[in-house]
């Protein structure tokens, strides 16, 4: 017998080695012989569109690009948008290649083959990487103790600026990295609010220490998630994995996996007031350490809602 079921299951517990040959993939385009030295927010510019690569004998593999890259965007060459556009793919394959991993993770991506020939380019025109940004216009992460190690101030993330980074954290998850940053960095939590207010859209009201301290009390791997305090902790956190280039963790990318299909993380709609499904007397409701719901029947077999 079916019955409509509410069950509430928010609060379930629930550097690399280089390419070891010369490997020829299809030569690179030669950098125009024009090409000038543009103001630097403009100058990157000035590099032909890549387009379609129909050869290029490899320089950099498959990690050391991606570094490139992050590096490249985060200090400002240009939006991951403009990139795209300027290298010619889509945002799908450019998202897939940056999620890969290893040295070899991705040779068979139309990104890899155009970021190399844009490297490649910017290399031999002399032109240079573009530097991190350390002025003080506008709202920054910046370590209000003066910790250059915790200073993100020179990150830029897609969608920061208009509080829509994608969360690929639990509200759990983040609440073990803000115990463990307050412990290790020794640091009080209004310090932590003011430095991670800096890390929302424009014009976004500061993170407050009763609202820190609300969240850090929620429980199970979605309680807080529509906090003002979760999701600006998990920029900041998310800042502070990229500035070394620190690769995604086995969860992170595991999140990604869950979370991809809805754009992240909900931090929109309270997950503590459980949703509404339909199941047999037979069935249980429960959430996963992802944070999503599984409905799972009596025989065992499982189904992520």
């Amino acid at each position: 017998m079916w019955q409509k079921t509410v069950a509430n299951v928010s609060k379930l517990d629930g550097t690399e080695n280089l390419l070891d040959k010369k490997d020829v993939f299809p030569a690179a385009v030669p950098p125009s012989p024009t090409m000038t030295t543009s103001p630097p927010n403009n100058r990157y510019q000035a590099i032909p569109d890549i387009g379609f690569v129909d050869g290029f004998t490899v320089r950099y593999n498959c990690t050391q690009l991606r570094n490139k890259i992050n590096a490249f965007i985060n200090n400002g060459g240009m939006k991951v948008g403009e990139f795209q556009k300027k290298l010619g793919v889509s945002p799908s394959s450019y998202n897939s290649f940056m999620r890969q991993t290893g040295p070899h993770g991705g040779t068979d991506s139309a990104t890899f083959a155009a970021a190399h020939q844009f490297f490649s380019t910017l290399e031999d025109s002399g032109l240079g990487m573009p530097k991190a940004n350390t002025a003080t216009t506008g709202k920054k992460c910046v370590e209000p103790n003066g910790n250059e190690k915790n200073d993100v101030s020179g990150v830029k993330l897609e969608g920061e600026d208009e509080g829509k980074v994608p969360v690929f954290d639990t509200p759990s998850d983040i609440r073990t990295k803000i115990k463990a940053h307050l412990r290790t960095e020794n640091t009080t939590q209004a310090a932590f609010c003011r430095q991670i207010s800096q890390c929302q859209g424009a014009n976004a009201t500061p993170v407050t220490s009763t609202q820190l301290s609300t969240f850090l009390k929620k429980k199970g791997p979605m309680g807080g998630n529509t906090s003002k305090a979760f999701y600006a902790a998990y920029v900041y956190f998310e800042k502070l994995r990229v500035k070394p280039g620190k690769k995604k963790s086995k969860k992170r990318e595991e999140m990604e996996d869950q979370w991809r299909g809805e754009g992240g993380v909900n931090t929109e709609i309270d997950e503590s007031r459980g949703v509404w499904l339909t199941m047999a007397e037979s069935e249980s409701a429960r959430m996963n350490k992802y944070g999503r719901t599984e409905l799972v029947s009596a025989g065992g077999r499982m189904q992520v809602i």
